[in-house]
């Protein structure tokens, strides 16, 4: 005649069964957790390459058309553009834009190949941290701003450019060639930049969660480099800058994953980027050194949020 199970010898079978369970759900939780980071770093690894590429891209077109001037009152020929290259901290950038951080580049490209390569457009980079309300289309409904680091890309159609129209009091002259401060100067990109619907018409979302971006040249200079310094700047200094290009431009950028951002509370969010806006100007003063970006990296670490960064050499030639 068989026997029955005991009650001990169930409770020990329940709890080796429980034991079991415990090991398969744990292993099972954290195959979970590793795809889901390789999904997140896979797209982050993905938004770097696009803005790599983005970055390369245009910047590697920007030109000034110099040309020779010659004048009956100048013992040697003058080199002479009418375009503009600039880059440097965005404060000084875009005075009047709220948001910004990091460094910013603004520059005019051929328009395409070919056939169009004459046709000039204008083009540039920056960083904002702010919502993406302006760039959510209409028939998505919006309940809250998400607020993000964001990359944009700055674009001005050839029939905009400013560059060539004359002031009332000069018929004739570009108005580049009359500024005598940077305000002025600077005018073509930051007057469509300066107001929130223009800001949506002349700028488009490269990436978010770039939470840096910094630009150096062959000569270290923490204002950047000027291609027209020589119209506000008197000294001899502004002179190797007067109408060229840079060399290369080497750039260096930060970016955060977006799943782990996205998990900060509100509060504890707008706190870090906060943070990490005023300590954008320590790391500007380490110049181009490898060590550059740990005044950021340290505070993403200590709160836990995950980051990628990558630096890029970019060739200019005129």
């Amino acid at each position: 005649m068989r026997r029955g199970w005991t009650i001990a010898e169930l409770l020990v079978s329940v709890s080796l069964l429980g034991v079991l369970m415990l090991l398969l759900s744990a292993t099972l939780d954290a195959t979970q957790r590793s795809l889901l980071t390789a999904r997140e770093q896979s797209d982050t690894a993905r938004v770097l390459a696009d803005v790599r590429q983005s970055l390369t891209q245009d910047l590697s077109r920007a030109t000034l058309a110099t040309y020779w001037r010659h004048a009956e009152s100048e013992a040697a020929p003058v080199l002479e553009s009418d375009l503009h290259f600039v880059c440097g901290p965005s404060e000084m950038l875009l005075a009047g834009v709220g948001g910004v951080s990091s460094d910013a580049v603004f520059f005019q490209r051929p328009a395409a190949e070919g056939g169009l390569a004459e046709v000039l457009q204008a083009c540039g980079f920056f960083i904002r941290y702010g919502g993406d309300e302006r760039w959510t289309p209409g028939y998505v409904p919006v309940s809250e701003a998400r607020q993000r680091f964001r990359l944009h890309r700055f674009h001005q159609s050839a029939a905009e450019l400013p560059l060539f129209q004359a002031q009332s009091t000069s018929l004739g002259t570009p108005r580049l060639k009359d500024a005598r401060t940077r305000q002025d100067l600077y005018a073509w990109f930051t007057t469509p930049l300066r107001f929130p619907a223009a800001l949506a018409a002349h700028s488009t979302i490269v990436a978010e969660n770039v939470v840096a971006l910094f630009i150096s040249t062959p000569q270290p200079d923490l204002n950047g480099h000027d291609s027209r310094r020589h119209q506000w700047d008197s000294t001899p200094s502004a002179l190797p800058y007067r109408h060229r290009l840079p060399a290369r431009l080497e750039v260096r950028l930060l970016l955060v994953d977006e799943a782990a951002w996205a998990r900060l509370p509100a509060s504890r969010a707008q706190s870090l980027a906060t943070r990490l806006m005023q300590l954008i100007p320590v790391a500007r003063r380490r110049g181009s050194s490898p060590r550059q970006m740990e005044p950021l990296t340290e505070v993403l670490q200590s709160h836990g949020v995950p980051f990628h960064s990558t630096v890029l050499s970019v060739p200019l030639r005129e």
